[in-house]
């Protein structure tokens, strides 16, 4: 790789969200996913299974329909087989979007 080439971290970080002095989206829905997580304290992140992880979400106020749909989204693909699609990645950034800015989707 030349040393001008852009990376992909680069575009991560360099791109328009960033421009724009957002944090950029997460590029998968396991990261949205995950970003939720972090946002809710538990003992025992290892065996906190995703419904206890969205009912203790829900449990300090983070927004009831965004959390059960990017719950609903990463229980479909981790342990229902669906394929990752790019309309249900897209689902899971605009659920943890919504999340983030503490209203519930419609």
């Amino acid at each position: 790789m030349e040393p001008d080439e852009p990376t992909t971290e680069d575009a991560r970080t360099t791109g328009p969200t960033a421009a724009a002095g957002r944090e950029p989206e997460p590029p998968s829905l396991r990261e949205a996913w995950e970003s939720m997580v972090d946002l809710v304290p538990v003992r025992n992140p290892a065996a906190t299974t995703p419904g206890e992880y969205a009912r203790k979400a829900i449990d300090i106020g983070l927004p009831a329909a965004p959390v059960r749909r990017l719950t609903e989204l990463f229980r479909a693909i981790e342990y229902g087989g669906a394929d990752a699609t790019s309309s249900r990645t897209e689902a899971a950034r605009d659920a943890l979007d919504h999340i983030r800015k503490g209203g519930d989707e419609r």
